[in-house]
């Protein structure tokens, strides 16, 4: 897949190229493979996005710890993404993406 500027961090025109060639079950591993890129790479419209009120600071704050990312939690968080490949899915904490609050909450267990 090709689109003007969209491969990662705007560096290339590349936005997709998987390859499943010898995958015993190629189509099975093709999904799965393209549900990775949409997750890391994938672009959530803003409007969707969820407004970090103090509830979801405090969340936030208590998950991030639970995983070893203590301190500030503008740092925490951000450490965190960049772990989990998901930086491009982060703009400052007025507002999450909900695909990065999702992984979040899935790696840090119930609540």
């Amino acid at each position: 897949m090709v689109e003007k500027d969209a491969g990662y961090a705007n560096l290339s025109d590349q936005v997709v190229d998987l390859r499943v060639d010898d995958h015993e079950h190629p189509i099975v591993e093709l999904r799965r493979l393209y549900g990775l890129h949409n997750a890391v790479f994938g672009v959530t419209p803003p409007e969707d996005w969820v407004a970090v009120d103090e509830a979801l600071a405090a969340e936030l704050r208590d998950r991030l710890a639970r995983l070893g990312y203590d301190g500030e939690l503008g740092k925490a968080f951000n450490d965190w993404a960049g772990t989990e490949n998901l930086e491009e899915r982060v703009d400052g904490l007025e507002r999450i993406d909900p695909v990065v609050l999702g992984a979040l909450r899935k790696q840090s267990g119930s609540y």
